[in-house]
């Protein structure tokens, strides 16, 4: 089982980025603080551990971008 997983994502501006990870059906099942990024490649990880298996979606919103990507998380 996978406890944690990982995504990257490119800022051409530095930002608060919000991160939070949606169930299938567009629920929040964890969101994360605010946290401000430089402009650049990152790689974050969430715990996925607990978390029913399924499709999930990542969401990373700031004023200057809103990226959302699926995750599969098997437990």
């Amino acid at each position: 089982s996978n406890l944690t997983t990982t995504f990257s994502f490119h800022l051409l501006k530095a930002a608060n980025c919000s991160i939070v990870l949606l169930n299938a059906l567009g629920e929040t099942v964890q969101s994360y603080s605010p946290e401000f990024f430089e402009i650049g490649n990152h790689t974050l990880m969430l715990n996925v551990k607990g978390l029913p298996s399924g499709p999930y979606f990542w969401r990373l919103q700031s004023d200057a971008v809103c990226v959302t990507k699926v995750i599969i998380v098997e437990n």
